[in-house]
């Protein structure tokens, strides 16, 4: 019962899956259409409901089990806007959700000549990539579109689905309070923010 509970806490309102897949639309329904990445993310964090074009509430504070768990149990109602495919994002798709208003942190070292300070990500499938670490200094905060994003929590990272190779007890996460790259324990807790391919 009280997981029941939970996730009706958790899902708020339910958002309308009668709207057509275009931008605006989606953005009016909670939905926010990120074209580069062709994906469509909830606008709004689990535990905060969508309500006069803004995320009211608090964002649920989860370990990754149980956004996994949430998310399951998201898709098999279709309780986000009509849609049983949403999943977490990769950590490349929530890393590229941040926006740094004065651009990515530089290495001061003369050596690597302004270079941007990379995050070395070995998923578990051993494919290795970098991204960005973090925003560069006195960039606004929260480092994320506010205008599509409202009311995004700053006091937790948010999980991706990308898990470290070398630890499978590990998870890459991003903090938008400052733009952070990093990895997690998967008994921590963190944010959600849900992601579903157009």
């Amino acid at each position: 019962m009280q997981h029941k509970i939970y996730l009706a806490l958790l899902l708020g309102g339910a958002l309308s899956s009668s709207l057509a897949e275009d931008k605006q639309a989606l953005a009016n329904s909670g939905q926010w259409l990120d074209s580069k990445q062709k994906v469509i993310w909830a606008r709004c964090s689990l535990g905060q409901t969508w309500k006069a074009n803004k995320c009211n509430g608090k964002p649920a504070k989860l370990t990754w089990q149980e956004a996994k768990k949430y998310t399951k149990q998201i898709n098999s109602t279709g309780s986000l806007g009509g849609k049983k495919t949403w999943r977490l994002p990769t950590i490349r798709e929530l890393a590229n959700l941040r926006y740094c208003s004065k651009g990515w942190a530089r290495s001061s070292d003369p050596f690597m000549k302004n270079m941007i300070i990379p995050a070395k990500v070995k998923k578990a499938s051993g494919i290795t990539f970098q991204v960005p670490l973090y925003c560069g200094p006195d960039s606004y905060r929260p480092n994320i579109r506010a205008r599509a994003f409202p009311n995004t929590g700053t006091k937790l990272g948010f999980w991706s689905a990308t898990q470290e190779k070398t630890d499978p007890k590990l998870v890459w996460n991003v903090h938008f309070a400052g733009g952070f790259v990093y990895l997690a324990s998967k008994k921590s807790q963190a944010y959600v923010r849900l992601v579903r391919n157009k």
